[in-house]
């Protein structure tokens, strides 16, 4: 197995074993933006999250669906904008889980003062954005500077590693310990490229035999 993919899913763990929402979709409330950053509206920044959001439901293939919600009380996840003092940073706080099940979630972006003044870059804004809702669906960080789970990533779509270890995720068990989750892939490589490969090929065919096996009737 890769070593970088490998870190990736260790990463994405939590005390050892799988943490993620057990339920089919999860409810996404954005609060409005008030900071008055020059160059972003309210509207552009709904926006983009909308666009990750999307991007995000595309990856997963109806494993998990974000979805967003009009009324707060209806969330699973608050996104909230805060000003702060460096340029631009997100953090996903874990408000609730129970036995590895997540239940709900706070992400906060922080954007320096110096946006009030200066036009944020809204492709890297969006970046952030993106990287931000993979951990909001439980992914940790990727070594590989391609993926968008990196923490300098650039990415605007999540890549084949991405998508691999969020299928992993949302394939075994909620609380499945490392030991038995490496077990079952020791013997398959996963991708190092967003290209597709034979062994990928070869690992998803493990991963929809599981599935069969679970009777998850999710497809693969």
């Amino acid at each position: 197995m890769n070593k970088n993919i490998k870190n990736y899913i260790k990463d994405s763990l939590y005390n050892r074993r799988i943490r993620r929402w057990d339920k089919p979709s999860v409810n996404i409330f954005i609060m409005p933006m008030k900071l008055g950053i020059r160059g972003l509206s309210n509207a552009e920044s709904k926006k983009l999250i909308k666009k990750a959001v999307d991007s995000w439901n595309t990856a997963s293939k109806g494993r998990v669906i974000l979805n967003i919600v009009d009324v707060q009380k209806d969330a699973d996840v608050i996104v909230r904008w805060r000003q702060n003092v460096s340029l631009l940073c997100g953090v996903s706080d874990c408000d609730s889980v129970s036995n590895g099940r997540l239940r709900s979630m706070t992400m906060t972006f922080g954007i320096g003062s110096e946006f009030l003044n200066t036009p944020v870059d809204k492709k890297e804004l969006y970046s952030l954005i993106l990287h931000e809702f993979g951990h909001i669906l439980g992914l940790g960080h990727s070594d590989d500077k391609e993926d968008v789970m990196n923490p300098f990533s650039s990415s605007d779509e999540p890549t084949e590693r991405d998508m691999t270890v969020l299928k992993i995720l949302y394939t075994f068990p909620v609380g499945m310990s490392d030991e038995d989750l490496f077990l079952r892939l020791e013997n398959y490589v996963l991708p190092s490229s967003r290209k597709k490969s034979h062994d990928m090929i070869s690992f998803m065919d493990i991963l929809g035999k599981h599935n069969l096996l679970l009777g998850a009737g999710v497809p693969v």
